[in-house]
C-alpha cells in the first residue's frame, strides 16, 4: 500500500511537469508539417472513405488511425501526441520502478523526458515518431509486467501493442523477434512456450492483415512499397557503378543526385530518388510500386557487387543515429528571449544525451556479454534491462542497414529507453559497489 501510495504521488508530479511544459510551448510555437506529413494525412483519407484498393501501399496505418481521432486537426494532434509524451514520461517512471528499487532513479528516468526539448518539440510535428514512441515503451512497460504475471492477458496486449508500433514505423517489426526470443528463453518453461504463442499470433494477426490489404491494392504482401527507395539512399552514394543495363534509371538517378548536391553543399544523396521520382515514372512507364522494386534490385545488386561501400554506408548510418538532433523551428518561436533561452538550454541537453548514449553503448555491450554468461540465473529485472538493450541496439542497427539519411530522427522513439537503462545501471553499480566495499572492509 505504501510503494502504490508513492506511485501515485510520483506520477501525479510527472503529470503536472509534463502539462505545465507543454503548456508553455503552446504559447509560443504552433504544429509544424514536413514533406512526408501529407502522405500520413493522405492514407487516412483514404481510410475515412474506404479506398485503400486505390492506394499504393507508401504508409502504414498506425499513424493515419491516429489523425483520424484526431478529425484531421494539426491542433488536436499536437494535443494527442502532447497527451502521449506525458503518458510516456510515466510509462518510463514504471520501466525503472518495475526493475529496479530505487524510487528516485524511476523518478528522474520521467522528468527527462518531459524536459528533453527535442521530444517535447517533437510532439507539435505531424510526424509518427511521438506515437512510435508511446507504443514502443508501452510495450516494455507490458513486456515486464508479462514476465512478472503470465498467467493472465497480458502476453495478448503485449502482441497487440507492439503491433501498433510495427503499424507506425515498420522498422519496429524487431519488436517481434527480440520479445519472442526473450519470452521464449526467459521465462519458466512450463509457460513459456504458451505465452510466447500468444504474443506472436495477436502481433502477426493485425501485421498479416494489413500486408493482405497491400497485396490486393498493389500486387506486392507487403507492409510498405517504400523499400526500394530507402535501399536507394545506400546505394546512391556509389549509384554510378550501376551496370548499363540499368542506364536509364542510373542516369536520371545521377542527374538529380548532382543537382541535389549543386544546390547546397549540406546535401547528400538521400532522397534523390524521391527527387527524381516523377521523371523516372515518366521516363521509365513503371508505376510508383514497380520503380521501388526496380531501385530495390539495383541496390542490393550493387550492395553485393561493393560490399565494402555498403557497410561504409551502413556505418555512417548507424553513427548518426546517436546524434540527438532536434527537429524544431527555431525561427516560429517567439519572443526572440525564449528563442535564445531555449537555444542555450539545448546546447547543453544535447551534449549530455550524447554523453548519455556513448555511456549506453559501451556499458549496454559490458551488460549484455556479462548477462550472457550467467542466461538461467537471470532475475526478471535482469530480463527487463536485457530487453531494453535489444529493442535499442536492433532497432539502431536494423535502420542503419535500410536508410541512409534521416537516421538520427530514427533514434526519437527509443531515447526514453536508453535513459531508463541508464537509471537501472546506475542503481545497479551503485548496488555492486556497495556490496564490494563491504566485502572488502575488515570484520
Amino acid at each position: 500500500m505504501q510503494q502504490a501510495r508513492q506511485w501515485r504521488d510520483d506520477i501525479l508530479y510527472l503529470v503536472a511537469l509534463g502539462a505545465v511544459v507543454r503548456l508553455a510551448l503552446v504559447l509560443v510555437y504552433a504544429p509544424q508539417s514536413y514533406p512526408d506529413t501529407g502522405t500520413y494525412f493522405d492514407l487516412a483519407r483514404r481510410i475515412e472513405h474506404s479506398t485503400l484498393l486505390t492506394y499504393g501501399g507508401q504508409r502504414t496505418p498506425g499513424y493515419p488511425l491516429l489523425l483520424l481521432a484526431a478529425g484531421l486537426n494539426p491542433y488536436v494532434v499536437w494535443l494527442l501526441q502532447a497527451l502521449m509524451g506525458i503518458a510516456i514520461s510515466a510509462l518510463s517512471y514504471f520501466i525503472v520502478a518495475l526493475c529496479s528499487p530505487s524510487r528516485r532513479a524511476a523518478l528522474v528516468s520521467g522528468a527527462v523526458h518531459s524536459l528533453a526539448l527535442n521530444q517535447v518539440f517533437f510532439e507539435a510535428n505531424l510526424l509518427s515518431e511521438t506515437a512510435a514512441t508511446f507504443w514502443i515503451v508501452l510495450s516494455m512497460v507490458l513486456f515486464a509486467l508479462t514476465i512478472r504475471r503470465p498467467g493472465t492477458g497480458l502476453p495478448g496486449w503485449l502482441g497487440i501493442v507492439s503491433a501498433m508500433a510495427a503499424l507506425t514505423r515498420p522498422i519496429y517489426l524487431v519488436l517481434a523477434p527480440v520479445y519472442a526470443l526473450l519470452l521464449l528463453f526467459g521465462m519458466p518453461r512450463g509457460c513459456a512456450l504458451r505465452v510466447t504463442a500468444i504474443f506472436s499470433v495477436t502481433l502477426l494477426v493485425p501485421i498479416l492483415l494489413w500486408a493482405s490489404v497491400n497485396k490486393a491494392a498493389t500486387g506486392k504482401f507487403t507492409m510498405t512499397t517504400l523499400t526500394g527507395y530507402s535501399l536507394s539512399n545506400h546505394a546512391g552514394g556509389f549509384f554510378e557503378l550501376a551496370p548499363e543495363k540499368d542506364a536509364l534509371i542510373r542516369d536520371i538517378y545521377l542527374k538529380h543526385r548532382e543537382e541535389r548536391r549543386s544546390e547546397s553543399p549540406s546535401h547528400t544523396h538521400a532522397n534523390t530518388a524521391i527527387a527524381a521520382r516523377s521523371e523516372l515514372l515518366q521516363r521509365t512507364g513503371l508505376s510508383p510500386v514497380d520503380l521501388s522494386g526496380e531501385l530495390a534490385r539495383i541496390s542490393l545488386a550493387l550492395f553485393y557487387a561493393h560490399p565494402l561501400l555498403y557497410a561504409k554506408s551502413v556505418l555512417e548510418s548507424w553513427t548518426s543515429f546517436w546524434a540527438v538532433p532536434n527537429f524544431w523551428r527555431l525561427g516560429d518561436i517567439r519572443p526572440p528571449l525564449v528563442q535564445k533561452s531555449l537555444q542555450s538550454a539545448w546546447r547543453v541537453e544535447q551534449s549530455l544525451m550524447r554523453v548519455a548514449n556513448l555511456a549506453f553503448v559501451m556499458l549496454s555491450a559490458f551488460v549484455a556479454i556479462t548477462f550472457a554468461r550467467k542466461w538461467r540465473l537471470l532475475r526478471q529485472a535482469d530480463l527487463v534491462a536485457l530487453a531494453l538493450i535489444a529493442v535499442i541496439w536492433s532497432s539502431s542497427l536494423l535502420q542503419a542497414l535500410f536508410e541512409y539519411g534521416d537516421n538520427p530522427r530514427f533514434a526519437i522513439p527509443t531515447e526514453p529507453l536508453v535513459v531508463c537503462f541508464l537509471a537501472w545501471a546506475a542503481v545497479a553499480m551503485r548496488r555492486s559497489f556497495r556490496l564490494f566495499a563491504r566485502h572488502r572492509l575488515p570484520a
